[in-house]
């Protein structure tokens, strides 16, 4: 948990400044998908870890997703509301 999956968010702008989290740095495209995939890998190396470092930093991110989630149940970034 030393290595790059816990410093990744220090330094790719993809992950530090997500769309997931209002960020606006992985919008092209309408993807948003380097968050997800980081929290695939990340969420299970901290708990099985249990990292002291790297725990804070998903619970950071999970609770900011579930914070933004919609009347509708809707998770995640949109970048066209008309999809819907």
């Amino acid at each position: 948990a030393s290595a790059l999956t816990s410093h990744l968010p220090l330094f790719w702008p993809q992950i530090a400044n997500t769309s997931w989290l209002g960020g606006d740095s992985d919008s092209d495209g309408g993807l948003h998908e380097s968050t997800p995939y980081w929290l695939n890998g990340a969420v299970p190396l901290a708990l099985q870890l249990d990292d002291p470092v790297l725990l804070p930093l998903v619970e950071r991110y999970i609770d900011g997703i579930l914070d933004r989630q919609t009347a509708e149940g809707w998770l995640g970034p949109d970048t066209d509301r008309a999809d819907y």
